[in-house]
């Protein structure tokens, strides 16, 4: 299937609904590829490669075990045999996804989930990308199509290119103490997220009350603008990549009892009701550098 491709102005994304409703490449005309284009096509569906950005429906992070509660009852899921006994990002970056809208700038997909092994409630998810100039509004929603309340997040996980020379700012007022730790009972300190030196180590970072977050670099400077929902961000730097992910709640909130994950924002939607997230990439000249 070839890619499904979107352009105005300076941008241009391409997409693989096929492959798990996957973004495959965002590039600007004057800084080149913004995030790690997808090329191998051909991968495992629970072994993803580090490039490109996809969904994270109906939860994001790791699940212990596999298994949570629900209407008190314990449900296991089928793990993903690469993370041990674990699930992880939710199944819906591992089905083909349907193209609802295609022009030159939109492009609208869809997903109209059946229980199954790896989650048990049924749910429609929609990806929304519009490209306008040097931006590109991305919109998500999730309904639950269950016919009862279910644990229903929502999130997005992109490889932006990046090194470790390159500065990153997140104007997030809280983060979790224990950078490592995925664990939403670890306590939150309102410390912002430290300016430098960021530059010179590889770190991953649990940050919450945020709407903005940069990458800087000879190449450009690349916004992340959260404009509705995800109060939370992931922010997770290697040497080759910076992955940027907006979700809507902590890492592990799935795997709390159920009368704790509101508090670590994991929602429990009702039948037919709908979850939204949006923010927005902006691509512009970096005059720092």
């Amino acid at each position: 299937m070839p890619d499904l491709t979107i352009n105005s102005g300076a941008l241009s994304a391409s997409f693989r609904p096929d492959l798990g409703g996957r973004l495959t490449r965002l590039t600007h005309r004057d800084y080149g590829d913004v995030i790690v284009p997808l090329t191998d096509v051909d991968f495992d569906p629970l072994n993803w490669p580090k490039a490109g950005a996809f969904p994270l429906f109906p939860f994001h992070g790791r699940l212990a075990d596999a298994s949570f509660e629900h209407g008190g009852r314990c449900l296991q899921l089928q793990p993903n045999p690469n993370r041990g006994t674990d699930a992880m990002h939710g199944p819906a970056h591992r089905r083909p996804w349907d193209v609802l809208k295609s022009t030159l700038d939109e492009t609208v997909l869809t997903l109209n989930y059946k229980a199954d092994p790896e989650w048990p409630f049924e749910f429609r998810a929609v990806q929304r990308f519009r490209i306008c100039g040097s931006r590109m509004d991305i919109e998500f929603e999730l309904t639950n199509q269950a016919g009862t309340a279910v644990p229903a997040g929502l999130g997005w996980h992109p490889y932006f290119i990046s090194s470790l020379n390159n500065p990153i700012r997140c104007n997030a007022t809280m983060r979790r103490k224990s950078s490592a730790s995925t664990d939403p009972k670890d306590s939150w300190e309102r410390r912002p997220l430290p300016v430098e030196p960021l530059s010179s180590y590889p770190f991953t970072e649990h940050l919450s009350d945020w709407s903005e977050t940069s990458i800087a670099s000879g190449r450009g400077k690349v916004e992340i603008t959260r404009h509705e929902g995800f109060p939370f961000v992931v922010i997770h730097r290697t040497p080759n990549y910076t992955c940027v992910e907006p979700v809507s709640h902590e890492a592990g909130a799935l795997g709390l009892p159920e009368l704790a994950r509101e508090g670590a924002g994991l929602a429990t939607l009702r039948p037919l009701s709908t979850a939204i997230g949006r923010i927005s990439i902006s691509v512009n000249s970096n005059q720092s550098h």
